[in-house]
């Protein structure tokens, strides 16, 4: 292959500015192949990392956007948790968290920074391929002649970076699926020849060239990672322990549980609110071709109803759908005055304080005298609990009463 630009002209790609390198004759013997490729140009010249190109700015796009679509799924997750394993643990928590946070990761770090200069790059013949298997090792060799020691060696940075890109990815398949190596294996193949593939189509023709390097060494170095991430999994079991209990057998109330089902109820109304109020905004824009009004008046009426949802969700069923969601309820059928004031008492009151007063803190003041009532009143009932003398418990114990609850268990 034939360089049609210097390799320090070379764009930018991956870990490497890797591109193209010198032609150069086949010698016969392994000794002269060496030779011939420790004095070619190294593959990574220095490059200046920018804004986006940051792994530090990536990083950053990967932990928001994970916390953002781990809030949109944070209800369904709780309620699918705890049906399936009949409580909610941390450990379950922190490595479903895992999933979102480390798939934007993959995405930030293999397919940012975006080329600035498309024109100007595919001119130049775009990023190229290295399809050589092991020719990091050359790398790491060439490079270290010139490198004060082995750890600031760019090529083993660059293999190290891609080990430890792809090693969560092998933790999680055998902690969240349980599968074996070979299935791991698989998985971490795949993973890795989607991201090549991605990255030498212009993203699938959205760019008219790569910007990214192919390099079948990039895809060894994935695989490797998977598999080792596959291998120390079981260091981290600990994290998918249960409480020891069968799925249908009932829990003891904790403040924990308490607080949890007050959070799916706040996490709810938002969704809701958020989602009606962007379908309005959208059929108002299309109707009349002017955004809504911003009198606040469409935000009052949107933001009673939701909370009206919610109490005739607690006439309708009796509790609460956060409730619902950790499997709580009243031990007997509320009345109707009785559930107006759970209401009031309740979400029903704090949506209502965020509605009317939305630049004073009674909202946060409510919520904080609603945690302390959870977190001191008998039971941890509560106050809209406490006030009404109602008294809660799981929803699985009317099905088991010959059961005791586990009360030295929490969820």
């Amino acid at each position: 292959m034939t360089c049609r630009s210097p390799w320090w002209a070379c764009p930018a790609s991956s870990f490497s500015a890797r591109c193209c390198w010198t032609a150069s004759p086949s010698p016969s013997n392994s000794r002269a192949r060496l030779a011939t490729a420790l004095s070619a140009p190294p593959r990574h010249p220095p490059r200046r990392i920018d804004g986006m190109s940051s792994p530090v700015a990536s990083g950053m796009i990967a932990v928001i956007g994970g916390v953002v679509v781990a809030a949109l799924f944070f209800v369904p997750f709780v309620a699918v948790q705890v049906r399936r394993y009949g409580s909610l643990t941390l450990g379950r928590t922190l490595v479903a968290l895992t999933v979102p946070v480390y798939a934007l990761a993959l995405v930030t770090y293999t397919l940012l920074p975006l080329p600035s200069d498309i024109v100007a790059l595919c001119i130049g013949g775009g990023a190229g391929v290295q399809l050589r298997p092991g020719q990091f090792a050359l790398d790491i060799l060439r490079e270290q002649s010139m490198s004060p020691g082995l750890l600031r060696n760019p090529a083993v940075q660059q293999f190290a970076l891609n080990v430890a890109l792809f090693l969560p990815l092998g933790v999680l398949v055998r902690l969240l699926l349980s599968r074996g190596a070979v299935v791991t294996l698989l998985v971490g193949v795949g993973a890795s020849a989607l991201i090549e593939l991605t990255q030498v189509t212009g993203v699938w023709g959205l760019y008219p060239c790569a910007y990214r390097l192919l390099d079948v060494d990039d895809l060894i170095a994935n695989t490797s990672g998977v598999l080792v991430g596959w291998l120390v999994a079981p260091l981290l079991a600990f994290l998918r322990r249960g409480d020891g209990l069968a799925p249908a057998a009932p829990r003891a109330l904790t403040r924990r549980r308490r607080l949890l089902g007050m959070l799916c109820d706040v996490v709810i109304a938002s969704w809701v609110t958020l989602v009606i109020t962007a379908i309005y905004s959208a059929i108002t824009l299309t109707a009349t071709g002017l955004a809504p009004a911003a009198d606040g008046a469409a935000d009052i009426i949107i933001g009673l109803g939701v909370a009206m949802s919610f109490l005739g969700t607690l006439l309708w069923t009796g509790r609460t759908p956060g409730e619902t969601v950790v499997r709580l309820r009243p031990q007997n059928r509320p009345s109707v005055p009785g559930a107006v004031v759970r209401w009031s008492l309740g979400i029903g009151g704090y949506l209502l304080l965020q509605l009317l007063a939305p630049d004073s803190i009674l909202d946060a003041v409510f919520a904080f005298i609603t945690i302390v009532g959870v977190l001191f009143t008998s039971n941890h009932r509560g106050l809209a609990y406490r006030a009404l003398e109602w008294q809660i418990e799981d929803d699985r114990a009317l099905r088991t009463r010959s059961v005791p609850l586990a009360a030295g268990h929490s969820d």
